[in-house]
C-alpha cells in the first residue's frame, strides 16, 4: 500500500473520531436530548480503535521494510 494513502486513511479515521465526538457532545447537551446519542460515542470509540490499528499497522510495515 502506498505510504501516503495509508497515512490519509489514518487521518480520515482520526477526523471521523473527532467529528463524531463533537456531534455526540452537542447532541447530549441539547435540551431535548434523547437516548439516541450513544451511537455517536460508540462511533467515536470504533473510529479511534480503527485509527490506532491503522497507525500500528503502518508503523509496523515501515519498520519491517527497513
Amino acid at each position: 500500500m502506498n505510504k501516503k494513502f495509508a497515512f490519509g486513511i489514518e487521518i480520515l479515521w482520526l477526523a471521523l473520531a473527532v467529528f463524531s465526538l463533537a456531534v455526540g457532545i452537542y447532541e447530549a447537551n441539547k435540551k431535548d436530548a434523547s437516548g439516541d446519542t450513544y451511537i455517536w460515542f460508540i462511533m467515536t470509540f470504533v473510529s479511534f480503535l480503527m485509527f490506532t490499528f491503522r497507525r500500528y499497522s503502518r508503523k509496523y510495515m515501515n519498520k519491517n521494510k527497513q
